[in-house]
């Protein structure tokens, strides 16, 4: 059996740690190609492959593209097509998302309406400050969920929106935590009607890489997250003074 991933770099991390160990996929073989990739796409994969595990993207499924682009349409008919959505959380103070700062208007409006620097620091390491962390939080879930309903046979979303305030789910806001990876490989595994390992999911450690959002009180204060260490850290502060010193669009 020939399997193709078609994902960012949440598809590997499922496939290493938890699916491919597993009896079923002992046997297979497969093939992991990123949707960030711009190479070009590897045509024969996609015809040849039993089981498709993909996110969807637009810049290479949308149906309004031509079919050999579209590579939903080179996939046999027969093929088991699994899609699971991009997982996503907007629950942190401040971060950067390529260029852009993601939170930076919580700075720059307070800037514009005239407050100094120095006030802003005062408002933060007060627990005053406001990061707007449930408007953000629920766009951000929203997003997911519509994604979701639209594309997905796999669900995710209720299971986050049930556990993020108790659990590290996340550990920046497109990094999963071995939780939320194990969650999604136990649902692949029921999509297709095989066994999952009987494990306790809440107990899975497992990060994607080293890089890790900074925990935040006004996390806990904003969204009634449990597991965060209530101290403040010098990084938000960073962040505030860079973006405030900074003429960056707030986004």
């Amino acid at each position: 059996m020939f399997i193709v991933i078609f994902t960012n770099c949440q598809g590997p991390m499922i496939w290493n740690n938890y699916l491919k160990n597993l009896d079923f996929f002992k046997n297979c073989t497969c093939k992991i190609i990123s949707v960030l990739d711009n190479a070009p796409l590897d045509i024969e994969s996609f015809t040849t492959c039993d089981i498709f595990l993909y996110q969807f993207t637009t810049k290479y499924m949308d149906v309004s593209i031509s079919d050999n682009q579209n590579v939903l349409n080179l996939l046999k008919p027969d093929c088991i097509k699994i899609c699971f959505p991009s997982m996503y959380i907007d629950i942190w103070p401040l971060y950067q998302k390529g260029s852009k700062d993601m939170g930076s208007y919580t700075v720059t409006n307070l800037k514009a309406m005239g407050y100094p620097l120095e006030t802003l620091l005062i408002l933060y390491d007060n627990g005053l400050f406001s990061f707007d962390l449930k408007n953000r939080f629920t766009k951000s879930f929203r997003y997911l969920q519509e994604r979701e309903e639209k594309y997905c046979n796999i669900k995710l979303s209720q299971f986050i929106l049930e556990n993020y305030q108790n659990y590290r789910l996340f550990d920046t806001q497109f990094h999963p935590t071995g939780i939320l990876a194990s969650y999604a490989a136990k649902q692949i595994c029921e999509f297709l009607k095989i066994e999952y390992p009987v494990k306790d999911i809440f107990a899975d450690t497992y990060q994607l890489d080293l890089c890790k959002w900074p925990d935040t009180v006004y996390t806990v204060k904003e969204l009634g997250v449990k597991y965060m260490k209530l101290n403040y850290h010098d990084w938000y502060k960073e962040h505030i003074i860079r973006i405030y010193n900074s003429n960056s669009v707030p986004t």
